[in-house]
């Protein structure tokens, strides 16, 4: 799988990819946008679950569950 991800990331265009990454950090910061369509754009220029997941966490920051006795 290391492999495949490797070939397909340097296959891909790299600009287009950064480019929905950064429309996809922008959407995230607006609360009246729809993510999904934009979430969409950046998977059809190949972006990775791993990058688009890792743009949401910079935004919304990560889960921590809160633990009550």
């Amino acid at each position: 799988q290391k492999g495949k991800l490797a070939k397909m990331k340097a296959a891909r265009d790299n600009a287009a990819v950064a480019e929905k990454l950064a429309a996809l950090e922008a959407a995230c910061k607006d609360e009246s946008v729809n993510l999904m369509p934009v979430i969409k754009d950046a998977v059809l220029v190949y972006a990775t679950l791993g990058e688009i997941c890792g743009v949401m966490r910079k935004v919304f920051g990560e889960y921590q569950p809160t633990v009550s006795l």
